[in-house]
């Protein structure tokens, strides 16, 4: 009767406590955010590519080996150091003009923008040591009003140009304009003796305030 007893009651303490168990599991179930958050953030981290450290800018294919030679050595040239370089309006906007079978002017581009683009104009010159490749300064005003505080003009040697530039290979000739609704400059040159010579420099006023029939301000000759 006694071992009739204990096993009776072995039984219901088995079934006491498996009920509990299974509630505790029912309760858990809903309520298991960490191992869910566990799982995304590990699929989420895995689907997430990493960026190569060692991924190089894509080098320009120039059409002109005198332009690749000139990207190749850009750093230690001092090229298109004055504005942000793009590789690819680079690629797309520069070009050689032949002057004579030992020299060559180079228009480089460096960066261009909604109104204008920047420039660099080198010199590519074959010599019999070799290759010399120097900067082609333009001479300009360093700004629109071309005065400083004691109302003088200032002028200075700029190698990289910006504005609306159009070089003629055949006269040799250099136009820059920078000509907006605020005013602006508007300088001529010629490619002479090894440089570009100022030919002609205009500025042009605040169209917006000019009156109609006034003429831009020819400051130079």
């Amino acid at each position: 009767m006694l071992k009739r007893q204990l096993s009776i009651l072995i039984v219901i303490t088995m079934i006491t406590t498996s009920c509990i168990n299974s509630a505790r599991l029912e309760v858990q179930t809903p309520s298991t955010p960490i191992s869910k958050i566990v799982e995304f953030a590990t699929l989420t981290s895995l689907s997430i590519p990493k960026k190569n450290s060692k991924d190089k800018e894509i080098e320009p294919n120039f059409k002109d080996k005198k332009l690749a030679y000139i990207y190749k050595y850009r750093k230690s040239l001092h090229v298109c150091e004055e504005d942000r370089f793009i590789p690819d309006y680079a690629e797309r906007d520069s070009e050689v003009y032949q002057v004579n079978s030992r020299k060559y002017i180079v228009e480089f581009g460096c960066s261009s923008g909604a109104y204008a683009s920047s420039k660099e104009f080198l010199l590519y010159s074959i010599k019999d040591y070799g290759i010399e490749i120097k900067p082609l300064t333009v001479l300009k005003r360093t700004d629109e009003d071309g005065m400083n505080l004691n109302s003088q003009p200032i002028w200075v040697h700029r190698k990289m140009v910006s504005g609306l530039l159009n070089f003629n290979p055949n006269t040799l000739d250099l136009r820059i304009s920078t000509v907006r609704p605020s005013g602006g400059y508007i300088a001529e040159y010629r490619f002479d003796g090894d440089e570009f010579k100022l030919l002609k420099y205009s500025i042009v006023p605040d169209v917006s305030t000019q009156k109609k029939g006034v003429e831009p301000n020819i400051v130079y000759p």
